[in-house]
Parts: C-alpha cells; sequence; structure tokens
C-alpha cells in the first residue's frame, strides 16, 4: 500500500467536498477536466498527488481558489449564501452550527408566539 501524504490526503478530501458542492460525480468531474474517473477517485483518496496544470483545470471546474484546494483558505467573497458557507465546514463544526441555529430558531419561535415579548425592547 503506497505511503498517503497528509497534505495529499487534506487536498483530496477538499476536492471531493467541492465537487460534491457542485453536484458532479467522480464521472462527470473527470470528464470536465480531461481525466479518468480513475484518477479522480485517487486524487480524493490521495493515491495521487496534483499537479499545477491539473489543479488549475479542478480550480476553474469547480469553481473554487487553489488556496482553498491547497490550504483549505476560503475567502469571503466565494461564500455566497449560507448553504455554501456550511459546506464548507467540518463534520463537526456543522454539528455545532446546526445546535447553535436551532437553539436560535427555538427562541425566535418562542418569541413569535408571546408577541408581547416584541414591546419589551
Amino acid at each position: 500500500m503506497q505511503n498517503k501524504k497528509e497534505e495529499f490526503i487534506d487536498i483530496g478530501l477538499r476536492i471531493k467536498q467541492a465537487r460534491e458542492r457542485n453536484s458532479l460525480t467522480q464521472e462527470t468531474f473527470a470528464e470536465k477536466i480531461g481525466v479518468t474517473p480513475q484518477y479522480i477517485s485517487d486524487l480524493e483518496r490521495a493515491v495521487v498527488g496534483i499537479s499545477v496544470p491539473t489543479l488549475v483545470k479542478v480550480c476553474m471546474a469547480l469553481g473554487c481558489s487553489s488556496d482553498y484546494i491547497l490550504f483549505g483558505k476560503v475567502n469571503e467573497q466565494d461564500l455566497g449564501d449560507i448553504k455554501t458557507k456550511l459546506s464548507y465546514l467540518s463534520e463537526e463544526q456543522y454539528k455545532a452550527t446546526e445546535q447553535a441555529i436551532n437553539l436560535l430558531a427555538d427562541a425566535m419561535i418562542n418569541l413569535s408566539n408571546d408577541p408581547s415579548q416584541f414591546n419589551n425592547q
């Protein structure tokens, strides 16, 4: 079994997440950037690294920056709506955010059920 480098694991994971955010299968994505589906699978699983020309194609096809793919850095202007922002979170961050939103929503529902709460400002 090939030794996977940690940076390749992170890059592969970010490519997979971006591909899924764009609702692309490995096959469709591979076709868009001119590689095989097996290469996409290997890339996402950190079996292979990524070349600069392929990185450019990946970023263009997925609408994300190389800073995101290589380093996980997200530019504020790239985030857009809440759905996109949430898609950049790790599973742990997503769950914490979901809990916070649920608490906020419950509080807002409770306020809307008692209109007198709005007059006490």
